[in-house]
């Protein structure tokens, strides 16, 4: 979901595009845990440089990284014609805004149901320690 600077949810905690005036819905990682273990269609984007996205990404997971040219953008998500498919877009940490930036490409592509994974790849191996779980799948 994208909405406007100004609106309010007291449920969804939200993250500002760098330089825009739009704000993505965050996902946490129970919510995403769900959503990768679901038969339902999902895009999830990993917004880091090709280099840590060859180390590990989450299941599913393609990568479109942060310096990715339109075309190449294109490219990434063009067996998805349907344009309200859900949208997770994850980078490195919580400290990494490469995710808002390919956010706000695949918004100007017309996708429209995009969240940010904010805790990203760091997050997501917490979270499989939490799971006690040892052996990583990956989308490779």
């Amino acid at each position: 979901m994208v909405q406007k600077s100004g609106s309010t949810s007291n449920s969804v905690a939200y993250v500002r595009a760098a330089k825009e005036n739009v704000e993505f819905a965050s996902i946490d990682v129970d919510e995403l845990g769900k959503l990768v273990n679901s038969e339902n269609n999902l895009l999830l984007i990993d917004a880091r440089f090709e280099g840590d996205a060859k180390r590990g990404m989450l299941p599913g997971a393609i990568n479109i990284p942060v310096d990715s040219d339109i075309n190449l953008i294109n490219a990434a998500v063009s067996k998805f014609n349907d344009k309200s498919i859900p949208v997770v877009v994850y980078c490195q940490s919580a400290s990494c805004g490469f995710s808002e930036t390919i956010a706000m490409s695949l918004l100007q592509e017309g996708f429209r149901d995009i969240r940010i994974y904010r805790d990203g790849w760091i997050g997501w191996l917490e979270y499989m320690k939490r799971l006690n779980v040892h052996e990583l799948k990956s989308s490779q």
